[in-house]
């Protein structure tokens, strides 16, 4: 263990979710060799009913990897990244709990430094930092007054990826926190786990580096996009009133609630196209059809280009502004 740090002898269980990533997966498993070099890790790679040489590109690689204890699950057709982790949560050995991508890399020796401290001083989770900067820590310094929490968390003003986490394993078990069945999955586990800490460690140490892949969930659109919105929203709305259940004002609450939602759902209608074609249009279209509650998500509609933006589109699918 080249760090000589003592808390890195503990195990670290990492959750790779993996669809034909054959192009991919490599660099990103190659960066968990290394890192198992550090300090003792587990990966449990779940192979998401891949029609490539994901599978056998993953055996190969841990095969050779004499300090990576390892784990391969694999699902006859894809179920998503969602519930394959939960799949994987049930099964990790480790104290501390991490994420990645099979189209990313974690960076070993900051990752394996800022596992030292987010264990030494006992911490539930850790948000951190990508290499290229992700993390929005101008708002980080009210994260645990309850009230700044709320504000935080409705308007989904944290990122919601939990690929730039790392969650102790008793607190995350204790708090029964679970990933969502559709895409955007991380916001319920993310945005669970910041509703129920009162022990977080923020920081802007980069210890991962994100790719853009061509046709990834964020480059793309498909129904598990437009239930993951429609998850979310309702999601959200359940589970804010748990952080303030004395709400005096619920219209506010929603149009609070939507305003944040209303973000997402701007990201996924023009996600992989351009804003000013008929696309983005029809996506909207598809989600309100499948379910969105439109009412609410109209209300309050801001003077923002977003806000702007997606009324014009309800102006083309002739929906009424409420």
């Amino acid at each position: 263990m080249a760090l000589g740090y003592a808390s890195l002898t503990e195990l670290t269980s990492l959750i790779m979710p993996a669809k034909d990533a054959e192009h991919s997966i490599q660099t990103a498993v190659e960066s968990v060799i290394h890192l198992s070099e550090l300090t003792p890790v587990e990966l449990i790679v779940i192979n998401d009913g891949s029609q490539d040489a994901t599978l056998s590109i993953v055996k190969d690689l841990l095969s050779n990897a004499n300090h990576l204890k390892s784990m391969i699950l694999a699902n006859q057709y894809s179920i998503g990244p969602g519930l394959s982790r939960n799949q994987a949560l049930n099964r990790v050995s480790g104290d501390t709990i991490g994420f990645l991508d099979a189209d990313d890399r974690l960076l070993a020796e900051p990752y394996a430094e800022l596992l030292d401290t987010f264990r030494s001083q006992q911490f539930d989770m850790a948000i951190f930092d990508d290499l290229n900067g992700v993390y929005d820590r101008e708002r980080s310094p009210g994260l645990l007054e309850i009230k700044s929490k709320f504000k935080l968390l409705r308007n989904l003003e944290i990122d919601g990826s939990v690929i730039y986490s790392m969650f102790d394993k008793n607190f995350i078990e204790n708090s029964d926190i679970k990933f969502g069945r559709y895409y955007f999955e991380d916001i319920q586990f993310q945005y669970g786990a910041l509703a129920k800490t009162e022990n977080i460690m923020l920081s802007n140490q980069g210890c991962y580096i994100k790719s853009k892949t061509e046709g990834s969930i964020l480059n793309s659109f498909s129904e598990r996009h437009i239930y993951g919105v429609i998850e979310v929203f309702n999601w959200m709305a359940n589970v804010l009133k748990t952080l303030e259940p004395d709400l005096t004002n619920n219209s506010t609450f929603l149009s609070d609630v939507a305003y944040g939602a209303r973000g997402l759902l701007y990201q996924v209608i023009t996600q992989g196209t351009d804003t000013d074609t008929m696309i983005p249009a029809s996506r909207l279209k598809e989600i309100i059809r499948a379910g969105l509650d439109k009412q609410t998500i109209c209300t309050a509609f801001t003077d923002s280009k977003k806000d702007r933006y997606l009324k014009k589109l309800m102006a083309l699918i002739d929906y009424e502004i409420v």
